[in-house]
């Protein structure tokens, strides 16, 4: 039967166009942490070992079996392959099998160490089924576990395979946990005998696994900067270090010290950069992975589903690579106006302390002045030039304060003139 993995016997209960019905779901996680949701599984579904990877409910011909895949791109990686079986008319059982499956998996505790999961709806056509009567009639009972009943199941991409045809019905894009679900309907030709099970969906080889796995290791990456509000605030982390920057090199016009505008620029330029680097580590992990889908989507044959797949792979890479350019722009205007505050202030610093030493040299010579230039020395002076004997106070002063006068002007002069010949220092880059 197509349907059930390893059984032997049809049900009598057929559906008018489809038979068989079964409920694959395939969990990808990383190595060593999955087994926590392996044994709730195993205990939930009353599952016994057949082997030390594979087990088995004989009443309700459910399978189980987890592994670690030989591949290169997923030598970080744990799969569990369920398989669930259920008799009666195909829409109802895969209804009662999604029932069982989200009894075991009540809540996203249970799947917070994957990086999302698969439900494949699969069944068996009957001769004289028609694709379109099958869409009609059993898309609506294709759902993620734990469903928006309210949201009606819709076809994302399609594809005729070899033993079948197969549906992209969702993908993990719009949050985690339970909602991380890629999930596809997959019909297999009458008398196929087991092909499309088998070769494509439920084998540790099977065409569609290793694909899927690595698109859901971009999607997991996709659902890091996606979900929430993330995006959002990033944004408001650069508008706001672009408008510090900006008020620090205004204010750089204005001859003040901008110390508000400093402090707030270092407030906001490390989570920024801490951002940045969070989104260029994501932006290596999706081409790591759009480039591990592209090898296993030519080893699967290509096709509509894939190539689904493939564009929003594409399309996550583009963007990441917006968003890092995006913010790598406000950090480097914030950079320029931090080296130019350091000029501005080294700068200052430099005139203040010109104007210190010239005040200093001047006082220095004004008081040497003052020193050589005594009231004998200008009394003396006063005489030689014919002042009458008699001198006063006023015109012994006026002597010395024209001497110091002339004094702290050639000074001031001299002292301007050695630092114009002066090697001006270089700014480091």
């Amino acid at each position: 039967m197509t349907a059930h993995i390893n059984s032997e016997t049809r049900s009598n209960d057929l559906a008018p166009i489809a038979e068989s019905a079964a409920l694959i779901a395939n969990f990808y996680g990383k190595c060593g942490q999955l087994q926590p949701l392996l044994d709730r599984l195993i205990q939930s579904l009353a599952l016994v070992p057949m082997s030390h990877h594979d087990y088995f409910n004989d009443a309700t011909q459910t399978y189980l079996r987890h592994f670690e895949p030989a591949a290169a791109s997923a030598h970080d990686t744990t799969i569990i392959q369920l398989a669930l079986n259920q008799p009666g008319t195909v829409g109802s059982a895969w209804s009662i099998m999604r029932k069982q499956l989200e009894e075991a998996l009540p809540d996203n505790l249970t799947l917070q160490a994957v990086w999302g999961y698969t439900l494949i709806y699969q069944a068996e056509l009957v001769q004289e089924a028609l694709l379109g009567t099958v869409l009609t009639e059993l898309l609506s009972d294709v759902r993620q576990l734990h469903p928006d009943l309210s949201e009606s199941p819709q076809v994302l991409a399609q594809d005729e395979l070899s033993g079948g045809r197969i549906w992209l019905i969702d993908i993990p894009d719009r949050g985690d946990g339970l909602k991380e679900s890629t999930v596809y309907m997959a019909l297999s030709q009458p008398d196929s005998n087991n092909q499309l099970v088998r070769d494509v969906l439920y084998n540790p080889v099977a065409a569609l696994l290793m694909a899927d796995l690595i698109a859901h290791k971009g999607y997991f990456q996709m659902r890091q900067y996606r979900l929430g509000d993330w995006i959002e605030q990033f944004r408001q982390k650069m508008d706001t270090l672009l408008k510090h920057a900006d008020g620090l090199l205004h204010e750089l016009t204005q001859v003040t010290v901008p110390t508000s505008e400093l402090d707030g620029l270092a407030r906001e330029y490390g989570p920024l950069v801490s951002a940045v680097v969070h989104l260029n580590q994501l932006q290596i992990s999706l081409l790591r992975q759009k480039f591990n889908f592209n090898w296993w989507c030519k080893q699967a044959g290509g096709g509509n589903v894939l190539e689904f797949h493939q564009h929003y792979l594409e399309e996550a890479t583009q963007e990441l690579d917006l968003l890092v350019t995006e913010g790598q722009r406000p950090l480097e205007t914030a950079r320029t106006a931090v080296e130019m505050t350091r000029v501005w202030i080294d700068k200052e610093q430099e005139r203040k302390q010109q104007r210190i030493e010239t005040i200093l040299l001047a006082a220095a010579v004004v008081l040497s002045i003052l020193i050589l230039v005594d009231k004998d020395t200008a009394r003396t002076l006063l005489e030689f030039i014919g002042f009458p004997k008699t001198i006063g106070t006023l015109p012994l002063l006026g002597v010395q304060l024209i001497f110091v006068v002339i004094t702290a002007l050639l000074a001031t002069l001299m002292i301007r003139l050695i630092r114009a010949k002066r090697p001006k220092s270089s700014t480091p880059n």
